[in-house]
């Protein structure tokens, strides 16, 4: 299950949110997005769990929890897929025809 994790300190590492959310349960990946130009973070990323229940107590305990300064938020999330176009056209329409 993918979680999104935001309000992070700049200097965390892949590695450092590998260690925090192994001790909820199996980690499968860990993302942080980062800028194309300068490949600074943006202060979010994603943390895959490989069960549900595990990403459940990650959510119930990481939450919230003060790292470098910042509260930390976690909780249940998706990670983008496919291209801006592609999003553009799976997008619902505004409008409504009844």
């Amino acid at each position: 299950m993918m979680l999104y994790v935001g309000n992070l300190d700049y200097r965390i590492s892949e590695e450092d949110l590998y260690e925090l959310f192994s001790e909820y349960g199996h980690v499968t990946s860990v993302r942080i997005v980062r800028d194309r130009g300068s490949h600074r973070s943006k202060g979010f990323g994603f943390v895959e769990m490989e069960h549900d229940y595990e990403a459940n107590r990650a959510v119930d305990n990481a939450n919230g929890l003060i790292i470098a300064d910042r509260k930390m938020v976690v909780r249940f999330g998706h990670q983008a897929s496919g291209t801006r176009s592609e999003k553009r056209m799976k997008a619902p329409s505004r409008h409504s025809y009844q």
